[in-house]
């Protein structure tokens, strides 16, 4: 038989336990049948106002999802955003062939044609999915790597990816932001996205170093060998992709 870890009753086989502790985190009884994961809003919110909160957050106390929740909030937003920016450029591209065709015969059907090519061209979901969804994996991986051998604190893997995905749900909401904007300021929306993703990698780089306790040298040692060697992975990565 097993037993909650946060308030010590006993968890009976194919029940479900409300923990007073905590009826947010999800219960495992003695089978190994997971019991329904609640997510608490209030606690995303708190992550929206305060990024800092992520890093109160625990796996082994049911943080992971947050976790997992602000990685696909970033993931999703990152593939809506290269999605908007293919279409504005496809209906740009339409419009200008549009009104060559004012002056030239059959000129609309070559600007139908030559926009359709340009569409196969700009055919950016799948890339941006593999884009985002690599990198995503690669900064959690680098920076996870890279901690541990540079600090004296090690941190296992589940933590850190619930602490560090769940900081990055508030870039995920701005890119889905970005998306929207492209669609009625075109530039702004570029800069918003761009500062968004040079935001994030400092932001990330700052909380790692937070959360490894790391100051000074070695600080200066992890952020030059994690960013060195995530942009690495993502050159590489542009160039099998593009």
């Amino acid at each position: 038989m097993s037993f909650c870890i946060q308030c010590g009753q006993s968890l009976e086989e194919g029940t479900s336990h409300q923990c007073a502790a905590n009826n947010a985190i999800p219960m495992v009884s003695s089978a190994g049948k997971p019991q329904s994961v609640k997510v608490d809003l209030h606690v995303l919110l708190g992550i929206l106002k305060n990024p800092m909160n992520a890093l109160k957050l625990n796996a082994s106390e049911g943080g992971l999802v947050y976790g997992l929740i602000g990685l696909g909030v970033s993931l999703i937003g990152f593939l809506l955003y290269a999605l908007a920016l293919k279409q504005v450029m496809i209906n740009m591209i339409s419009s200008v062939f549009g009104e060559l065709s004012g002056f030239f015969d059959g000129a609309g059907s070559i600007g139908n044609s030559f926009s359709g090519g340009i569409a196969s061209q700009l055919s950016l979901g799948w890339n941006a999915l593999w884009i985002g969804l690599v990198s995503a994996v690669a900064l959690l991986a680098t920076y996870w790597l890279v901690g541990n051998a540079v600090s004296k604190k090690k941190m296992a893997q589940l933590d850190f990816i619930t602490k560090v995905g769940a900081f990055q749900l508030v870039f995920g909401v701005v890119f889905i932001l970005s998306a929207l904007l492209a669609f009625i300021t075109f530039k702004f929306s570029i800069l918003l996205m761009v500062i968004s993703l040079l935001l994030a990698l400092v932001c990330t780089n700052t909380i790692v170093s937070q959360i490894y306790g790391v100051q000074g040298s070695q600080q200066l040692k992890l952020s030059a060998i994690a960013v060195s060697i995530y942009a690495l992975i993502i050159l590489l990565l542009l160039q099998v992709v593009v």
